[in-house]
């Protein structure tokens, strides 16, 4: 199915012409399997930043994991929220990164919070490590899938 989006042309000042009638150019939304992929690569990506900080942490983040969950579970609703697995016209990977960045600040601040609400030591190091990879793996791993479909001739992705 596709949808039609009307642009109006009357308004351009470079030419005397008449106003033409408004074009039709289609987007093809966003499919299931498509929106599926995305919200699969955004949990994968945010796995891999999981065992990224295991790495670089010595100790302590077995006791993490909990935290870890909790994390990773609100920056895939912040993405959601932020229609981030919504059809665009365009993408554009300054604004997927900025969507990125202040899902995962805002998902490190409920992290933080929330093990000050319950009285646990908060674990500010990690959350910090698990922010820091989170953005940048995510931002690389849709970078990577948006590069991969250009070079296929995915039409929602040319420029």
């Amino acid at each position: 199915m596709r949808t039609p989006i009307l642009e109006d042309a009357s308004h351009s000042e470079e030419t005397a012409e008449p106003a033409q009638a408004p074009s039709r150019r289609y987007v093809t939304p966003l499919r299931g399997n498509q929106v599926r992929r995305r919200v699969i690569l955004d949990a994968c990506s945010l796995t891999a930043a999981f065992l990224g900080l295991k790495l670089v942490h010595n100790g302590g983040v077995d006791d993490f994991i909990p935290w870890g969950v909790f994390f990773s579970v609100l920056v895939l609703v912040q993405l959601a929220a932020r229609r981030s697995y919504a059809p665009r016209l365009r993408t554009e990977i300054l604004e997927e990164i900025r969507i990125i960045a202040t899902a995962t600040t805002i998902a490190g601040m409920a992290t933080l919070s929330g093990q000050l609400v319950l009285g646990r030591n908060p674990t500010t190091g990690l959350v910090a490590g698990l922010f820091g990879f989170a953005t940048v793996y995510i931002a690389a791993g849709r970078s990577g899938a948006r590069l991969a479909a250009t070079r296929q001739g995915s039409p929602a992705h040319r420029r």
